[in-house]
């Protein structure tokens, strides 16, 4: 957002004005316009992923509004430095989430099924989809697990970190201190049935990588 130069559309004038870069701006030219300004310009920008010049999806811009804009306006609005908060009328984009039905979830006897086929493949990847089925956690979740982040005595798995792809042409794979919203680092209890697995498989990682338990 720093450097974003935004073109605001006309008003009572009948002018439109650019303005910008957006990090200069002082904060009491942050106009509800100019934030909408600024979502207009994100969805127009195109960033490489794979060789493709690819649009910003509605989620990154949604997050950098309510992860960034928004509540630094906010403390300027609670500060003093602003009479309100300028982003709380902004449209932003939808999001088109996808629908899933219960044929694409795996019910009652196509588990056991499922884990099966997973161990059928060997034991990290059976301990993989246990671990998923009995905690909900997602793939970046599992895999950036440590043994640190179980406590086997109150059987509580914390996740404190993420694998996630680099949004850049290199699309590197990083251990990140972040989910995908503010409540994906969490503290989760286990369910005792999966214990063993949990452990087990932390301890796999820790042997395939080297790596102590931190």
């Amino acid at each position: 957002m720093r450097g974003a130069v935004v073109t605001v559309p006309a008003g009572l004038d009948g002018a439109e004005r650019r303005v910008g870069p957006l990090g200069g701006l002082p904060i009491t030219e942050v106009t509800t316009d100019v934030i909408q300004a600024w979502v207009t310009w994100m969805e127009q920008r195109r960033r490489p992923v794979r060789g493709q010049l690819v649009p910003f999806a509605s989620k990154t811009i949604i997050n950098i509004h309510g992860g960034v804009i928004a509540p630094t306006l906010a403390y300027a609005t609670r500060s003093g430095l602003l009479e309100v908060n300028p982003s709380a009328w902004v449209r932003l984009p939808s999001q088109q989430g996808r629908t899933v039905t219960l044929d694409n979830v795996p019910t009652g006897h196509e588990i056991p099924e499922w884990i099966a086929c997973a161990y059928a493949v060997d034991q990290l990847a059976g301990d993989m989809v246990t671990l998923a089925f009995g905690t909900g956690l997602r793939f970046g979740e599992i895999t950036a697990l440590r043994p640190c982040d179980v406590d086997t005595t109150r059987r509580l798995l914390t996740v404190a970190q993420v694998i996630k792809e680099e949004e850049n042409p290199t699309r590197h794979l990083v251990i990140a201190a972040y989910g995908k919203s503010d409540m994906a680092l969490r503290t989760i209890r286990i369910p005792a049935p999966w214990l063993p697995t949990t452990t087990a498989f932390c301890e796999i990682c820790r042997l395939l990588t080297g790596m102590g338990p931190q």
